[in-house]
């Protein structure tokens, strides 16, 4: 089922619009392209930083937060 039912964006007010540049676009073509879309060198950049961020012990990346709760 489409939760938008076949509109338009500009049909229906968003939740949110993600805010979205070139460079982030760039980012997830080169991810792609890597071969590496669930782990690889980016997660693990991305969990060291995050890391870092919060002063936690450790991290982890995972694909949803229904994920992390289990």
């Amino acid at each position: 089922m489409c939760l938008n039912q076949g509109k338009k964006m500009n049909d229906f007010i968003p939740m949110s619009r993600p805010f979205i540049g070139e460079e982030e676009i760039q980012a997830a073509v080169a991810v792609l392209k890597s071969g590496w879309i669930t782990t690889g060198p980016q997660c693990e950049a991305f969990e060291k930083k995050f890391t870092a961020l919060t002063g936690a012990a450790h991290s982890g990346a995972l694909s949803s937060g229904t994920a992390g709760m289990h």
